[in-house]
């Protein structure tokens, strides 16, 4: 029997873990696999905590069913009941401009319009701006070939406005990302495939069929979560792995692999912290680069020089609970987002009851509001009261919020969130490379091709059938 050793408990070594069992009670190789996480607890940025009628998500809320990966394991589990779209009747963002809340036009994706009459009605771009980014349907296109920062792109293609109002805070907050340092290839390769396709990104969004057609059940929501939250899928997983040795608070500190495996012994040894050692054929690193960087150092110094070089940010978020007969109006819509130039310590603030049911009962209002990021990673040293208090600071002077919150919660995410700049998918190929010659290494994460939730469970999954594929080949 082979053995199986997966670093990390993130929804990705999560995921990893699940399917290899699959693999091997189908079509793989009998295996004994081991799950090591440094910390107490299984399930990464997902952290879910439930206070009276409220569920308050820590991480992410929800994900986007686009991307079939999450959806798909949800159904895998048996948690098909327990899928909720978004409160969409209720979907309105809102961006920050010159201190008030400007409602995001019907259509937008991303950084550009997909339907002209809500675009042109909408005061968030001036005319002047409205008509720059017109300019976009005659702009001669770029060679696809280059890589390009998001900034860079959008600036190009629809001018300045559109990047400090649209482009910037929507995708600068999902990432947590400098837009001047993101790279477009590695976030949103399609822009520029648009381009070299339609000679136009605008051309290109309004012949793109609507994100809303999805596949989410009887959903048309692009956005999906559980009823109970989302470490309810941690929870699931962790049930359905039997078989699988599950080891919490336990911390590998060096890794080694035998020059030669003529012996029919395992080649790798994985040390660990309180002295014992994890014997293993096959290794999938399911853990933040740098950290991957560091446990490689020895046996494969050439990647990890390359992976220690992926930066990463911090942030927090706040969640705030109010009673509803204490607001003097009820918030509309999912929330709103903060450009960069609004010089608000603030990304982005969601109407978390708003935008998903069951996040509490209809007495009261959940908001969740986000810190950090590139921009401001020095927040999340702020103690709770502090980033309490910048949030409700935030609350009054946006939406005129002046109530006394009945909950707080606080969690802090440091050096938690990967950047993408320029060059990273060139970058992760040459870590590939790297990595072929080390048989039996394999890498799951957020750090190299996505960092989504359904981006996480696929790559633990890409990582559990290269693993098999290589342990049949032996």
């Amino acid at each position: 029997m082979k053995r199986v050793l997966i670093i990390g408990g993130g929804i990705s070594g999560l995921a990893a873990a699940h399917f290899l069992r699959l693999h091997s009670l189908t079509d793989g190789p009998p295996i004994q696999c081991s799950l090591v996480e440094r910390s107490p607890h299984f399930g990464g940025l997902i952290r879910t905590e439930k206070v009276d009628s409220f569920i308050i998500e820590g991480g992410p809320d929800s994900f986007i069913s686009q991307k079939p990966w999450a959806l798909d394991l949800c159904r895998q589990l048996g948690l098909n009941d327990q899928l909720i779209p978004s409160n969409d009747g209720l979907r309105k963002t809102y961006v920050l401009c010159k201190g008030k809340l400007i409602e995001l036009p019907d259509g937008i994706m991303l950084m550009a319009p997909t339907k002209v009459g809500p675009f042109l009605r909408s005061p968030l771009i001036s005319w002047p701006g409205k008509l720059r980014m017109a300019l976009d349907w005659v702009l001669p296109a770029k060679s696809p070939s280059a890589d390009e920062t998001v900034a860079s792109f959008v600036r190009r293609r629809l001018g300045r406005e559109a990047l400090e109002k649209i482009a910037e805070p929507l995708i600068g907050g999902i990432y947590g990302a400098d837009v001047e340092q993101l790279s477009l290839r590695s976030t949103f390769p399609m822009f520029l495939d648009m381009e070299a396709r339609h000679g136009s990104l605008l051309r290109g969004l309004l012949r793109r069929p609507s994100l809303s057609a999805t596949s989410a059940g009887n959903s048309t929501s692009l956005f999906v979560t559980l009823r109970g939250g989302l470490s309810d899928l941690v929870k699931t997983l962790i049930d359905r792995l039997d078989g699988v040795e599950l080891l919490p608070n336990r911390h590998i500190v060096t890794l080694t692999r035998a020059a030669s495996t003529k012996d029919a012994l395992p080649p790798y040894r994985a040390m660990l912290a309180d002295g014992s050692e994890i014997p293993a054929d096959a290794l999938v690193l399911a853990m933040p680069a740098p950290r991957a960087a560091e446990i490689l150092r020895a046996i494969q110094p050439s990647a990890a020089n390359r992976l220690e070089q992926v930066p990463y940010t911090s942030a927090a978020t706040i969640s705030l609970a109010f009673a509803r007969r204490d607001l003097a109006a009820w918030p509309v819509g999912f929330g709103f987002v903060v450009p960069h130039a609004a010089m608000r310590p603030l990304i982005a603030c969601t109407w978390s009851s708003n935008k998903f049911s069951f996040r509490s009962d209809s007495e009261h209002l959940l908001v969740r509001g986000f810190a950090g990021g590139a921009h401001n990673s020095h927040l999340v040293d702020l103690d709770d009261d502090a980033l309490v208090s910048l949030l409700r600071a935030e609350l009054q002077a946006v939406a005129g919020i002046i109530a006394t919150p009945i909950l707080a919660r606080v969690f802090r995410w440091r050096q938690a969130m990967p950047q993408y700049p320029l060059g990273h998918a060139d970058q992760m190929a040459r870590v590939q490379e790297d990595l072929a010659a080390t048989p039996g290494l394999f890498l799951a994460g957020n750090a190299y091709n996505g960092i989504g939730l359904p981006d996480c469970i696929n790559s633990g999954a890409q990582a559990a059938r290269q693993v098999i594929n290589y342990l049949k080949a032996l």
